[in-house]
């Protein structure tokens, strides 16, 4: 038979069997090949404010997860997973995030010792004589004469 030694002919079709190893070898390289890019974007609908899961299923083609529902119970989202999965697709299933939209950020309290308030306005004047730009100052005590031995030495080198 040539090359295709390992092969058989199916019945005179004309058509080649493949041997256990060379599925194998077949499928090993289709699940090696880096996914091809995404041909388009997929649209994704937001949820609405009674949505609590989404349902995704693997997309080939975009080599990712992609959004397939939205579900109110867990019940009806293992219900579309058990249909796309009766499909043979590969789903799962991610609990949405909910954010109080009413709820703000607030400034973090000044600190109640008065040593941190003196630590951290003499490093801002350290910084400020310096040219640096001010950023955000620690408030515990180590860190802030830490910093401020640090910056007073870098200005002494200079």
């Amino acid at each position: 038979m040539g090359s295709s030694g390992n092969r058989r002919r199916d019945g005179g079709q004309g058509l080649s069997i493949r041997t256990a190893q060379e599925m194998r070898q077949t499928e090993k390289a289709v699940d090696e090949d880096p996914p091809p890019p995404p041909s388009m974007q997929v649209f994704v609908p937001g949820p609405s404010e009674e949505d609590r899961y989404q349902v995704l299923v693997y997309s080939k083609e975009h080599g990712a997860f992609i959004h397939r529902c939205y579900a109110t119970r867990l019940e009806d989202a293992r219900r579309s997973m058990g249909s796309e999965e009766a499909l043979g697709h590969r789903v799962k299933c991610q609990e949405l995030l909910r954010f109080d939209r009413g709820v703000t950020a607030s400034a973090a309290e000044p600190p109640n010792d008065p040593r941190v308030v003196v630590l951290q306005s003499q490093l801002k004047e350290v910084w400020k004589a310096q040219g640096r730009a001010e950023i955000a100052v620690p408030t515990s005590l180590e860190k802030l004469e830490a910093m401020l031995r640090e910056a007073l030495a870098l200005d002494q080198r200079s």
